[in-house]
């Protein structure tokens, strides 16, 4: 497994990461150093000064004295898992190239299916509420790629079984891959892709696309463009594709094919790794400090009228 990192900055092996976060003591301490460093205020008066209360595990404020969690107002808000767990799981998910799915969650850390798979999305949800800060620039390579099934509302005949996702990757000068984004969409209307470029795309960035007229519409005015063929070979275009292919390789051997429901998670989680592929080493460190800006999700708003994936 790739490697993360110790208080001294020096990468550390999987061994060595299980015995530094082997007690809930070591996890809330690591917690709690992240809080801090990110500016941990009470959600009653604001007050940013608190000291522990260590037998509760509460932390309370100075001035108005009210008692809260440091999970409160992350990912984590009403867990009722340990917060080893729920390190072991952030470092298996940012770790493994391949992904991991829910069902080995289970197995791994010894608890139901339905909560590793609660578990694991709102990871994923962590990873996506950071990728969601960043934005592409410079040379981008831009098209639409079919993943997993659609939803049965948006299939209208047969072999339009696939999600719809607009894939955006900023190149090096030389060509090479640098940073992605993916997009789930229900359609490639006009609208939809100029706001998905909006979303995705600094002003001034220059877009090498398709030659599909609702793309060339939409972005011309904001963006530099140009315009290459739907030949698969062609070079302006095949990093990008290539990367698309990796991750539906991943997808399929991994989840066994995914559906529309909880698909932006999915590929949140992909362009998390990709983005971070060659700081391997700090990845796991750079995942816990998402802790503080992460959004609350509740179980019920994951599967109301959906279904779990």
């Amino acid at each position: 497994m790739p490697l993360t990192h110790n208080s001294e900055g020096e990468p550390i092996g999987f061994t060595a990461f299980a015995a530094k976060y082997a007690t809930e003591e070591a996890c809330y301490n690591k917690l709690y150093e992240i809080r801090q460093e990110a500016g941990f205020c009470c959600p009653r008066c604001g007050c940013c000064v608190f000291y522990p209360i260590q037998k509760r595990k509460l932390y309370q404020c100075k001035e108005c004295r009210h008692q809260t969690s440091l999970i409160v107002g992350t990912a984590m808000e009403g867990t009722h898992l340990p917060l080893r767990k729920w390190f072991w799981a952030m470092y298996l998910v940012a770790t493994d190239k391949r992904g991991i799915s829910a069902l080995a969650i289970q197995k791994q850390l010894h608890m139901t299916y339905n909560t590793a798979w609660f578990l694991v999305q709102r990871i994923r949800q962590m990873m996506g509420n950071r990728e969601e800060n960043y934005m592409l620039l410079g040379i981008i390579s831009f098209e639409d790629a079919d993943f997993g099934r659609a939803p049965k509302e948006l299939i209208q005949s047969r072999g339009k079984r696939k999600c719809k996702v607009l894939v955006g990757m900023s190149k090096t000068e030389s060509g090479k891959p640098r940073y992605a984004k993916f997009i789930y969409v229900k359609d490639l209307k006009g609208k939809t892709i100029q706001e998905a470029a909006d979303r995705a795309f600094m002003p001034g960035a220059k877009i090498e696309t398709g030659t599909c007229r609702s793309y060339r519409k939409q972005i011309k005015e904001k963006y530099l463009t140009s315009y290459a063929t739907k030949d698969a070979t062609k070079e302006e275009l095949l990093w990008l594709r290539t990367v698309v292919s990796n991750i539906k390789l991943l997808f399929n051997g991994t989840y066994h094919g995914l559906d529309a429901r909880h698909m932006q998670r999915y590929l949140n989680e992909a362009a998390y790794r990709f983005n971070r592929r060659k700081m391997e080493d700090m990845i796991f460190d750079r995942l816990l400090a998402t802790i503080p800006g992460s959004s609350h999700i509740t179980y019920r708003e994951l599967t109301r009228g959906t279904g779990r994936v």
